[in-house]
C-alpha cells in the first residue's frame, strides 16, 4: 500500500525513525551552538556590570562600555568577553577616575530646596506675565520689585528673571503644558 507521494508503510516508518533519531538531535544542538553571541541583560543586574555596561542598541553582538566610551564583541564568548575587557590597563585606569568624578559629582552637586523654589517662583512670575499679557521687557521690573516688597525673603532675593530668561522659560518650560 502507498500514499500519494508513493511512499509505503515500510518509508514511512524509516523516515519517523530519521526524524526522532539521537543522530539527527545532535545537528540540531551544533546549531544552537553556533548561534551567535547575543546581549544578555540579565548581566545589567551584575554589581560588577552594572557600572559600566550597557547593551549596543546596533548590534547584539556588541556590548558598550560607559567608561572607556567604546564598543567590544561579545560574540564569541559573552561573559568572558566582557571579563576580558575588564581587566584591561585602559577600562582599569578609566574606572578609577570615573569613581572619582563620581564621588566628586554627589558631593559638591546636592539638591537644593532653595532652589526648586526659586525656579517655581520664577516660572510662577513668568506664567503671570504670559497670562495678562505682559511684555518679557516689564519681568525684570516685577522681579525688582518683588524683591523690593519681600526683602525678608531669601527666595525673593534670589529672583532674576529679566527679558532673555523669561522668555526662555515662557518657549521651553511652560509652551510645551
Amino acid at each position: 500500500m502507498s500514499d500519494e507521494d508513493g511512499n509505503t508503510e515500510e518509508d514511512k516508518l524509516e523516515i519517523l525513525a530519521i526524524e526522532k533519531s539521537p543522530a539527527s538531535a545532535g545537528v540540531e544542538q551544533k546549531k544552537k551552538k553556533l548561534k551567535k553571541g547575543v546581549f544578555n541583560r540579565e548581566w545589567l543586574k551584575i554589581s560588577e556590570y552594572q557600572v559600566f555596561l550597557k547593551e549596543y542598541k546596533f548590534d547584539s553582538s556588541q556590548a558598550t562600555c560607559v567608561v572607556c566610551n567604546q564598543q567590544f564583541s561579545i560574540h564569541y564568548r559573552g561573559k568572558a568577553d566582557i571579563d576580558n575587557h575588564m581587566k584591561t590597563k585602559k577600562h582599569e585606569k578609566n574606572m578609577k577616575s570615573y569613581n572619582v568624578n563620581q564621588q566628586l559629582i554627589t558631593d559638591t552637586i546636592k539638591p537644593s530646596k532653595e532652589k526648586d523654589e526659586i525656579c517655581a517662583a520664577e516660572a510662577v512670575l513668568v506664567f503671570h506675565g504670559v497670562k495678562h499679557g505682559h511684555p518679557y521687557v516689564a519681568q525684570q521690573c516685577l522681579t525688582d520689585a518683588c524683591k523690593t516688597i519681600f526683602s525678608s525673603s531669601t527666595v525673593a532675593n534670589h529672583l532674576s528673571c529679566g527679558q532673555t530668561k523669561s522668555t526662555s522659560i515662557a518657549l521651553n518650560v511652560l509652551a510645551p503644558y
